[in-house]
């Protein structure tokens, strides 16, 4: 009878794979305002010299030029504020015509997108799973909707996530040298990389010194490309978008913790003044969790929900990042009995979407709420045991 269940939940999870996939190839070539996506800020990027990379006139040039009026928000333009180190990939898939340039950066999000199912599936099958339910659980991952509008903005969150899953495949290959060059990429966002790389202080300090080296080789690889003057352009930028909504930022749209307070009606200034509190504590919890918990899947899993609820700036498309405490608690469940097929349902299918459409704007919450509740569950009774 489990069998039978089991065989009945694994073709009703495919299937609700194959409407999905349906419908994103069905929107996939429609994206009637292409120019006024995230996008634009990437072929910006592209079409700058480095030395004028961060120079906002110049930036809403670009963007008037691509758009013919200015882009519309306050400021007039959607600024690049990415590291430089980012910038010779972006070039690389930018030319002159636009949407050209477009497909080619999703076509490369999307590949980067296929590596990461594929590390699910290694970490999966690395963890006893067999090779059918890692396949399905590793596609039904991919299929989440924060995957796929990243790719469609042309959001760096791919690669964030790469750099994540890959250090979590490392380290479970016991090479934390690699792990902690690898999780230098989500220096792409550096307020999310200091949360996660925090997890390793302790337990594998190796892996975290290691971060630092290839950081401050990234760093050394931007300042050649930007220089001082650039440097001090770019954390300008950042400083007037941190005060200051005129460049599009929307803190009130985001799914961490300042966006919560804000849609509860709280002051902006004040909500600011919480929220950078929380991030503060969160990185030091990422410390606690990385000594506390000696499995480095779970310290990192809990270190990604710290990020994804305290980082100050993170959109609904950042909810990439979910994916590494999603496989985690697909493992952890599977650990405590539960039938994988049934597990698989932490990567949230198909049925994520109606359900975000009738609550918007906290959906996101209660779902990083319950995979954070399954995994402090698990962790709570691991721990348990092993004081026994």
């Amino acid at each position: 009878m489990h069998h039978t269940l089991s065989q009945v939940f694994r073709a009703l999870l495919i299937f609700a794979n194959i409407l999905t996939i349906a419908l994103y190839i069905n929107i996939w070539f429609y994206s009637p305002n292409n120019k006024q996506l995230d996008f634009i800020s990437f072929f910006t990027a592209g079409s700058l010299p480095y030395a004028k990379l961060y120079d906002v006139t110049e930036q809403r040039r670009v963007q008037i030029g691509i758009l013919g009026k200015p882009f519309p928000v306050p400021s007039g333009v959607l600024p690049f504020v990415n590291p430089p180190f980012i910038v010779p990939l972006v070039k690389a898939c930018v030319t002159s015509d636009f949407d050209s340039s477009y497909l080619r950066w999703r076509a490369v999000l999307a590949f980067v997108s296929i590596l990461n199912g594929w590390l699910i599936f290694l970490i999966l099958r690395s963890r006893g799973w067999g090779i059918t339910n890692s396949v399905i659980a590793a596609v039904t991952a991919m299929l989440f909707l924060p995957v796929y509008l990243s790719l469609v903005k042309g959001q760096l969150s791919a690669i964030l996530v790469f750099g994540v899953l890959a250090c979590a495949w490392s380290l479970e290959r016991a090479r934390d040298a690699l792990a902690g060059i690898v999780l230098s990429l989500a220096l792409i966002k550096p307020h999310i990389a200091l949360i996660l790389a925090a997890s390793l202080v302790f337990t594998y300090t190796r892996a975290f010194l290691w971060f630092l080296i290839a950081a401050l080789a990234l760093a050394l690889l931007s300042l050649s490309l930007v220089g001082l003057n650039g440097a001090r352009e770019l954390l300008n930028l950042n400083q007037a978008m941190a005060l200051a909504d005129d460049y599009g930022v929307r803190p009130e749209a985001m799914f961490n913790l300042l966006g919560l307070l804000l849609r509860f009606g709280t002051a902006l200034n004040v909500a600011r003044a919480v929220a950078w509190c929380a991030y503060i504590i969160a990185i030091a919890l990422s410390c606690v969790a990385g000594w506390r918990f000696k499995d480095h899947f779970q310290a990192l899993s809990i270190a990604a929900l710290l990020a994804i609820f305290a980082a100050p700036h993170l959109h609904f498309h950042d909810l990439y990042l979910l994916l590494l405490p999603m496989t985690c608690a697909a493992d952890t469940l599977t650990k405590r009995g539960v039938a994988a097929t049934v597990a698989m349902l932490a990567f949230v299918p198909l049925s994520f979407i109606p359900l975000l459409v009738i609550a918007p704007n906290f959906m996101p919450y209660a779902l990083t709420g319950i995979i954070a509740f399954v995994l402090a569950r698990s962790i709570g009774q691991s721990t348990s045991s092993r004081d026994d």
